[in-house]
C-alpha cells in the first residue's frame, strides 16, 4: 500500500516512516505544502497527517486527498482535542497525540485487509 506520512516533528515523522516502510511503499513530508504536491503524482491508499503545521495546514491536505479521483483513508493527529473534533468529519480516524503505535499499525492494517479485500472482489 501506498501510505503518505505528513508530519512536522522530524522524530514523529521518522517513527512512523521506519514503521510503515518494511510492509509498504511510504513517502513522508515535513509540510502540508509538499504533501500537496506529492498527492497531485503520487496518490496514496491511506494519508497519515498531522493537523497542526506551518504553512498549509493537515485540514487542507486531507480535503485535497478526499478530492482525488480514488481518495485514500485518512488518518488525522493532534495534539488539540477540539481541533481534532472539528476536522473528524474530514477522517476515517482520528488520534490525540501522544498515541499508542500498536493502534496506529493495527488501523492501517485493517485497511489494507479492507483494500486487499475489495481488491480480490472486483478481479471475481
Amino acid at each position: 500500500m501506498r501510505i503518505l506520512i505528513v508530519e512536522d516533528q522530524p522524530a514523529l515523522r521518522t517513527i512512523l516512516e521506519m514503521v510503515f516502510q518494511a510492509e509498504h511503499d511510504v513517502r513522508a513530508t515535513g509540510t502540508g505544502a509538499s504533501a500537496l504536491e506529492i498527492l497531485g503524482s503520487w496518490p496514496p491508499e491511506i494519508l497519515i497527517s498531522d493537523l497542526a503545521m506551518p504553512g498549509v495546514q493537515g485540514e487542507e491536505v486531507a480535503q485535497a486527498a478526499a478530492a482525488l479521483p480514488s481518495p485514500p483513508h485518512i488518518v488525522l493527529m493532534s495534539a488539540e482535542r477540539t481541533r481534532l473534533d472539528t476536522a473528524r468529519p474530514l477522517a476515517d480516524a482520528v488520534f490525540r497525540k501522544p498515541f499508542e503505535l500498536d493502534e496506529l499499525t493495527s488501523l492501517v492494517a485493517r485497511f489494507h485487509q479492507r483494500s486487499t479485500g475489495r481488491l480480490s472482489q472486483e478481479k471475481a
